[in-house]
């Protein structure tokens, strides 16, 4: 990157601007950006209302569905420590009890936090490197095809995005005010992120540390008063939207937990001799979010022999990992190099909805895949980071910030939703690269000279990062082939035989290796009474699985009612 070394415009010159001048004189571009990301997912919901699938709640969004519903109906406390996040079913619930029960709304309501996420990465990136590049960033966030995929589905992730967004916008203005207030915020939106992402806990000791070494304000580095001032009122902030939990934790389950119980399991999930880098369940065919608990606590009753308590279970797994780690070290650590390729990949990997075959009836996302998209974003960033070197001293704690949540996914294991709080992180550095190469090209072409050292190094270094980031490390008919399955389960689940029968053909030609794949269609044909070719998808599934005791036990009651 050595021929990057040119003056950029704008990035290492542009300082941050008055926040109130700033947003009278722009409030125009603010209010299209949020008319624009706004409509950008309206869309995309309008076209998947189209679809057979947009009722369809599978994995996580079947247990939030059914908890939101709990919640509006009164049981606001609930039973047992939270094993899950908690406050994107509160916020369900919430949304359950103002306007009924209407996925339609649900999304649109989502729709609109995902338009002021884009709003506030706008004036983050205004803040920190100057308006161009903040329009940049709330264009490219507008268009990023994970948001508008993410957003679109029964999913915390709208709300990771939407507090990390106001997390980062308050950071951007603190560089420039030391005022309570924004520091009272910054803890409420740390606490409340911590709340939907629970690997979020790590920004705290990163802002605890930042305003330590006086970087609140210029002042503040030969001031202790005024950093007291903005960390007690920080901490005053993440005390009130955490403290809650933990009391209501202790209430309900006789111990402390900040968040939730589940850190042992998934952390073991991640971290075992059969881990592959993704999620696998605890029990094969067992990945449903309706099991993830009772499975976890089972399996290690079953092996202590004893029953646990919720802190118990999460450290026996942490145990069990921990054996695997130590007895293991070679096989762990090329275990982390492919979670570290996985999560810096292009590659979207899927929960239980894949983006690409959503966009089967979603023109919007079809189309944002193809440019805005992690495999672009990526490359772009890194030429910012390079660009925007000599602003680090106001800016590092944004470094500290994207290698705390890589290092919480890689050490963990990989989804495309655990990545996605890189994005607006990542989309804060994009901006000035963008803008900077746009520069020089009009330079260039105004002049009408040979091209410039500096634009031919950003072109070639952006091709090779591009290239690295979407190497095929992962095949995307995976994906597709389980995002098809579970469709055909769900409407298989509605009796709605014509889409199950489509969608699980589908799925086994995607994954002809699946056994889960072959054992869904054969049960579909058991409930349609073609038992022959269900038999034959039975046996081709034990061919593939021979000790899933699961679908022997469907093929021997499959036999059974065929006459002789």
């Amino acid at each position: 990157m050595s021929a990057l070394n040119g003056k950029p415009e704008n990035p290492e010159s542009s300082e941050p601007e008055s926040v109130q001048n700033d947003w009278q004189a722009d409030r125009l571009n603010y209010l299209l950006v949020f008319c624009l990301a706004w409509t950008v997912r309206s869309l995309h919901i309008f076209s998947l209302s189209l679809s057979p699938i947009f009722s369809y709640k599978i994995g996580d969004a079947a247990k939030y569905d059914l908890w939101a519903k709990s919640l509006a109906a009164g049981n606001w406390i609930g039973e047992g420590v939270f094993y899950q996040a908690p406050l994107y079913p509160y916020f369900l619930g919430l949304v359950y009890s103002v306007f009924g029960h209407d996925p339609f709304t649900v999304r649109q309501v989502q729709a609109c936090l995902g338009a002021i996420s884009c709003v506030m990465i706008m004036k983050a990136a205004s803040n920190l490197f100057g308006k161009r590049p903040g329009l940049v960033a709330g264009l490219f966030l507008t268009f990023y095809a994970p948001s508008i995929f993410l957003e679109g589905l029964i999913q915390k992730s709208v709300l990771d995005l939407f507090f990390l967004s106001m997390l980062l916008w308050l950071f951007s203005e603190s560089l420039a005010s030391s005022r309570k207030r924004i520091w009272l915020t910054m803890g409420l939106a740390t606490g409340a992120l911590c709340l939907t992402r629970e690997n979020a806990l790590v920004l705290v000791p990163i802002v605890i540390f930042w305003v330590a070494v006086g970087q609140c304000r210029a002042q503040a580095k030969t001031h202790v008063m005024p950093r007291l001032k903005c960390g007690s009122m920080f901490m005053l902030g993440l005390f009130l939207t955490l403290g809650p939990v933990s009391v209501r934790n202790y209430y309900v389950g006789g111990q402390f937990h900040l968040t939730t119980s589940q850190l042992g399991p998934n952390f073991y999930i991640g971290n075992n001799p059969q881990a592959d880098g993704t999620y696998r369940p605890l029990l094969p065919g067992r990945g449903d979010a309706m099991f993830e608990q009772t499975d976890a606590v089972a399996l290690a009753e079953t092996e202590t022999g004893r029953r646990l308590t919720p802190r118990e279970v999460s450290r026996f797994y942490l145990q069990k990992s921990g054996e695997y780690i130590w007895n293991q070290p070679f096989a762990w650590l090329r275990l982390m190099g492919l979670k570290t390729a996985l999560t810096f990949n292009a590659a979207e990997i899927l929960d239980t909805e894949d983006q690409y075959t959503l966009a089967r009836w979603s023109p919007i996302l079809r189309i944002s895949n193809y440019v805005f998209h992690f495999g672009t974003l990526l490359p772009i960033a890194m030429m910012g980071i390079y660009l925007t070197r000599t602003r680090w001293r106001s800016i590092w704690v944004l470094y500290l910030m994207l290698l705390a949540f890589a290092l919480t996914v890689i050490v963990f294991f990989v989804f495309g939703r655990y990545r996605f709080p890189l994005a607006p992180i990542l989309i804060l550095f994009a901006a000035p690269a963008i803008v900077d190469f746009w520069d020089r090209v009009n330079s260039w072409k105004k002049t009408n000279s040979k091209l410039s050292r500096p634009l031919v190094g950003m072109a070639t270094t952006f091709a090779f990062l591009f290239v690295v980031c979407n190497l095929r490390i992962i095949s995307p008919t995976n994906g597709q082939g389980i995002t098809l399955s579970n469709y055909g389960v769900q409407a298989l689940i509605r009796h709605d035989f014509d889409n199950a029968e489509a969608f699980l053909t589908a799925a086994v030609n995607s994954i002809p290796g699946s056994a889960l794949a072959h054992n869904n269609l054969a049960v579909m044909y058991r409930e349609t009474g073609r038992l022959a070719l269900a038999r034959h998808h039975f046996e081709l599934a034990i061919e593939l699985e021979p000790t899933d005791t699961k679908i022997q036990a469907n093929l021997q009651n499959l036999v059974a009612m065929i006459p002789n």
